[in-house]
């Protein structure tokens, strides 16, 4: 069985190894059909490597003579274009479909925006607003008898920096008869 062309081509470049390269000599000393091919081989590798063939010649130079005006003028285009000159095409359902994503983000950040209330708009409505400063009035304000529904903690608006991994806190460890002493 004659092995395929690839691998003859690969032993005809001498870069078949060791052991295979051994067993095809072996096999083409005696298949005249192997034998027949490598020497079409080496005519085709002996007329394309040939100085001597002048139409191949001229074919060459007339090639090269038409590539050369054109990459000297491809290098002038964009030598006058410089880096940003180019143009870039987007597909145009690309585009659109970037479109609508930016026209859905804005919309959400419209409708989805944090909304600052100051703290004056509650005494508006029959809350009583004050103002503590520390921790200690803080406790001393939840400790008192007032019978207030709600209070809203407004921090101050610096960063901070956070210590320690957060908790897991529940409202009945901290009732109002909790915080008693």
């Amino acid at each position: 069985m004659c092995p395929d062309r690839q691998i003859l081509s690969v032993y005809f470049d001498n870069e078949l190894i060791s052991p295979w390269k051994e067993k095809l000599e072996a096999h083409v000393s005696g298949c005249p059909e192997c034998g027949a091919r490598l020497e079409a081989y080496k005519k085709t590798r002996a007329f394309l490597s040939g100085a001597e063939q002048p139409a191949l010649r001229a074919a060459e130079d007339r090639i090269w003579g038409k590539i050369a005006p054109l990459e000297e003028n491809h290098r002038k285009t964009a030598a006058a274009r410089g880096f940003w000159g180019g143009s870039v095409t987007v597909p145009f359902p690309l585009a659109a479909a970037a479109g609508i994503v930016l026209v859905a983000a804005f919309a959400l950040l419209l409708v989805f925006r944090p909304v600052n209330t100051p703290v004056s708009q509650f005494a508006g409505i029959g809350m009583e607003v004050q103002s503590i400063s520390d921790m200690s009035s803080l406790l001393e304000y939840l400790d008192s008898d007032n019978s207030a529904d709600m209070v809203i903690i407004k921090l101050p608006e610096t960063t901070f920096t956070s210590y320690g991994e957060p908790r897991v806190l529940r409202a009945a460890d901290y009732s109002r008869n909790n915080w008693k002493r």
